[in-house]
């Protein structure tokens, strides 16, 4: 008899919002004789989740199989949705009440007919007027004492057909897809078309109109979008029933595009990249690093031109190290199916707390707390005292790390085109941002002679090095404070017990473990250093991060919709505690005297949405304007029917008031 283990209800507020069980449709497991397992979501009343291509907000669900060894489970079948029009113009489609999210699983031939453990881990977003993630992991165990065959037939009533006998007709009108199906479909007021668009493609509403002859679908592609021959759907015709229709996407981005002034192609892209990398030698992010690496110049201006040239190649070197190697990372995340972006690593906690130890340790080497030094034949090798080839290639490295959640003029689309382009286009266009920010270090480093315009060495350069050391200790409260925000005070404690143990470990290392030390002294500081390390590791092991969404939490959906349910102006502010160039704009223009008087003037709602944790409603609306990561500034005019102003990653105040005063 199949057991059904103990569902893992959803509870909000003392409401039970879903209900999950794990059910099949046999009571008996046959080998090699397939059988359907399937995931039944109960909802509140009023309460919905998500379909697999969700609209204009919200998030499908995810279900995860585990499945007893030699079974295999086919591909995951979703019921047609509802159409649910939100306030705000938005579309979603949606399944309200009750839904069975199915798939078939075969067994192997020579199954020895033992008990089947079947286990489910189900994730989803339920939403109302707000919206709530949930998750459960089930499990069922066969035989069992129910056969659920009733619900599974239900919902295959509402599994779209495959390969029908239509004959359909795709055409591109430039800004829209269209596709005709001849013969009696049905009265258009009772057809729909769910759109299921692959990553890159980005479509508006669809629109039905039935003739004499026929059914004409439109599907709007937006701004940003790749290029598209059809977009693959379901279609619900009149009588009820339901049909696949399969898509394809345009393979070339040099095929024909639909004509968007928006659209951008591999050579501009190039371009851009470069003067965009350029652009980000002045950005917040970077300063502190490039100041160290104008202090190198200076301390190499008297040495030969070559080690010279070859001290900029590894500095650039490092650049394209960085840029390169986080482009083969978002290709691999991509290939895995999750959702890239820029800067995304900054939205995980531990990176952050990694990289302020980096710097804490960095600025106490500048500060002399210690000195990196190697045996004799390694530093004749690598000539890697900090000021070496290595030091170089890391300092290249450490500036790009640094530079990342910055997004310079031209880079925002540059890089929204990139993360949708296939592996040799990105990672090119990664490599011309590598280019464009290293170009002037190589410049430099080619004509060294230039140099000769940088003050003389002496005693000024300890001290410049040392107040360098405390411009990367302010860059590490910035840091502390991103953590801070992530995870709460709790982690703040955390990291400062973290880097106190990193900095008592680095002044042994350096007070204990030099070259010149006696064997005494240096067995002292390895047993000194070892009790410190066994501390960071107590100290790592203690400390659990919690990075969840809180319950009852709005969605940023939900907050846009109800700002642009009302006749205000909306300013909206995308944003994230890691991107500096964001803090900046918003210190020097959206919070200036004049543009907050404008906003009062004109009655304008700001609303902010924070990025730094990551948000796919968020995600899916940076995409929707062709950015890959914050900042984006978007203002609504008061007419709904005007679409939304794009403000330029850098922000003046004049650019804002001269944004607001078109409305």
């Amino acid at each position: 008899m199949a057991t059904l283990w103990p569902a893992q209800a959803q509870n909000y507020q003392g409401k039970t919002l879903v209900e999950p069980r794990l059910i099949a449709d046999t009571t008996q497991v046959q080998a090699g004789k397939p059988f359907r397992v399937g995931v039944l979501l109960k909802m509140a009343e009023g309460w919905h989740t998500y379909w697999r291509y969700p609209g204009d907000s919200g998030l499908p669900t995810k279900i995860e199989w585990t499945l007893p060894p030699g079974f295999v489970a086919g591909e995951l079948q979703w019921p047609a949705p509802t159409v649910d029009n939100e306030d705000g113009g938005l579309q979603v489609y949606v399944y309200s009440g009750e839904v069975l999210l199915f798939a078939t699983v075969t067994p192997p031939k020579d199954w020895n007919g033992t008990p089947v453990e079947i286990g489910a881990k189900a994730s989803w977003l339920v939403c109302e007027k707000l919206c709530v993630p949930g998750k459960a992991e089930l499990q069922l165990t066969i035989p069992g004492n129910q056969e659920n065959r009733a619900e599974f037939e239900r919902y295959e009533k509402r599994i779209p057909e495959r390969a029908p006998s239509l004959k359909v007709e795709w055409k591109s009108t430039g800004k829209a897809l269209e596709f005709f199906i001849a013969g009696p479909i049905g009265d258009g007021s009772e057809t729909n078309y769910f759109p299921n668009p692959p990553d890159g493609v980005l479509v508006g509403h669809p629109t039905l109109q039935q003739t004499g002859n026929g059914l004409t679908v439109t599907i709007p592609l937006l701004d940003g979008s790749e290029p598209a021959k059809k977009i693959p759907g379901v279609l619900q015709t009149a009588d009820g029933s339901f049909i696949e229709m399969v898509g394809e996407k345009t393979p070339s981005a040099t095929q024909a595009t639909p004509a968007s002034t928006s659209s951008l192609t591999l050579l501009p892209a190039l371009l851009f990249g470069f003067i965009g990398g350029l652009i980000l030698n002045l950005m917040p992010c970077v300063l502190p690093v490039i100041s160290l690496k104008m202090f190198s110049f200076v301390k190499q201006a008297g040495e030969s031109r070559q080690r010279v040239f070859r001290l900029g190649l590894a500095f650039a070197g490092g650049m394209f190290a960085w840029f390169l190697g986080i482009g083969v990372v978002l290709l691999i995340l991509r290939s895995t199916g999750r959702e890239i972006s820029w800067a995304q690593q900054f939205q995980n906690p531990w990176f952050n707390i990694g990289i302020a130890v980096l710097i804490f340790l960095f600025a106490l080497n500048l500060l002399g707390v210690y000195e990196i030094t190697l045996p004799g034949s390694a530093t004749t090798k690598l000539d890697d005292t900090g000021d070496g080839y290595g030091g170089a290639f890391f300092q290249g490295v450490f500036a790009t790390i640094l530079g990342t959640p910055c997004t310079a003029p031209y880079l925002g689309t540059t890089l929204a085109f990139a993360l949708t382009q296939p592996a040799p286009a990105l990672l090119s266009v990664f490599a011309a941002i590598a280019l464009g920010m290293s170009a002037p270090y190589l410049l430099l480093c080619a004509n060294p002679g230039w140099m000769r315009f940088l003050p003389k060495p002496g005693l000024w350069m300890v001290r410049l090095k040392e107040f360098m050391g405390f411009l990367l200790l302010a860059t590490l409260l910035w840091f502390v404070w991103i953590v801070g925000r992530q995870l709460g005070i709790d982690a703040i404690v955390f990291l400062g017990a973290l880097l106190l143990l990193c900095g008592l470990g680095a002044w042994i290392y350096g007070a204990f473990l030099t070259p010149v030390a006696s064997p005494g002294s240096r067995r002292f500081g390895v047993i000194a250093l070892l009790v410190v390390l066994g501390g960071i590791a107590v100290t790592l092991g203690w400390f659990r991060p919690v990075k969840e969404t809180p319950v009852g939490q709005k969605s940023f959906a939900a907050e846009l919709d109800r700002a642009l349910a009302g006749e205000r102006i909306v300013f909206v502010d995308f944003t994230a505690d890691w991107c500096l160039s964001c803090k900046v704009n918003k210190r020097v223009a959206i919070d200036s005297a004049a543009v907050q008087q404008v906003f009062r003037e004109k009655n304008v709602l700001f609303l902010e949405g924070d990025w730094t944790n990551g948000d796919p409603e968020i995600t899916r609306v940076l995409k929707q304007y062709g950015r890959a990561g914050v900042p984006l500034y978007l203002i609504y005019p008061a007419d709904r029917s005007r679409p939304a102003v794009v403000l330029p990653e850098l922000l003046t105040p004049q650019t804002v008031l001269d944004a607001l005063g078109r409305l």
